[in-house]
């Protein structure tokens, strides 16, 4: 049987995660299964293989039930650890698709949207190019704590050097953003012959974003794209650039059922 597509699609918002998440729940299912099964078999061979050697029956019975409950508590810590990395996964996807719900409004505008752009080590969340530029933008998306006043739990600050998530201190999310808005421009003047400038973007969603400083990256949230790409300053692109930037862009994300073979 032949596989009905004949491309590649465009990898939709959070694709990698969508993809991660069944893995780890699977990953965390099996060991749940051989927590089970191993210490049980430990349980049950420990005083055989003892009682071989002459040690008394209690005592085996003892060890198979001491190393049983020590390789539960290494497979539950595990277990555990897991469940966490699940968690953030699921929280950090479905940032993704609610920044990727808002940039879809853009295509009115004449924006052409990508999402989840491999990178190879790592991806870049969204990609907007249209006649305000070209964005790369990076998605967080972080629980509220609601330990402090409740008119702050919902702001983040952004003062132009690092964001304040209500307490939380962390200029990472716009290093990020810039190694990736560098790395994007690029590759896209390499392939296009022409400098090409990506602006990059730091997408908060959920978040009311308060910005005291300047800072030649944003910080949004993302049902602020419109006003965003209003007030760019960069220099615009007319529609044949447009286009030429959106091709590469597609040729890099659209790889999704890409070669799959169907079985009977």
């Amino acid at each position: 049987m032949k596989h009905p597509f004949t491309r590649g699609l465009r990898r939709p918002p959070g694709y990698s995660l969508s993809v991660q998440i069944p893995e780890l729940q699977m990953e965390a299912v099996s060991r749940m299964f051989f927590a089970v099964v191993i210490g049980t078999t430990i349980t049950v061979v420990a005083p055989i293989a003892l009682g071989i050697f002459g040690v008394p029956g209690w005592v085996g019975i003892l060890v198979g039930i001491a190393g049983a409950f020590g390789w539960g508590c290494v497979e539950a810590g595990r277990f555990i650890r897991l469940l966490a990395l699940i968690r953030r996964k699921r929280l950090g996807w479905e940032g993704e698709l609610a920044t990727g719900e808002q940039l879809n409004q853009l295509y009115a505008h004449g924006y052409d949207i990508f999402h989840d752009l491999d990178g190879g080590r790592f991806n870049i969340d969204h990609v907007a190019v249209g006649p305000a530029g070209v964005f790369a933008i990076e998605t967080k998306a972080r629980v509220k704590s609601q330990g402090v006043e409740k008119e702050e739990y919902w702001r983040a600050d952004f003062d132009g050097r690092q964001i304040d998530f209500a307490g939380y201190r962390t200029a990472a999310p716009l290093k990020q953003a810039q190694r990736n808005a560098e790395w994007l421009s690029r590759q896209l003047t390499s392939a296009i012959g022409e400098a090409v400038a990506v602006q990059p973007v730091v997408a908060l969603p959920g978040w009311y974003v308060n910005r005291s400083g300047k800072s030649d990256i944003r910080v949004v949230n993302p049902i602020e794209f419109g006003k965003m790409i209003r007030g760019s300053r960069a220099r615009p692109l007319d529609s044949s650039m447009i286009q030429r930037i959106a091709h590469q862009l597609d040729a890099l994300c659209r790889d999704v059922a890409k070669d799959k073979q169907v079985v009977r």
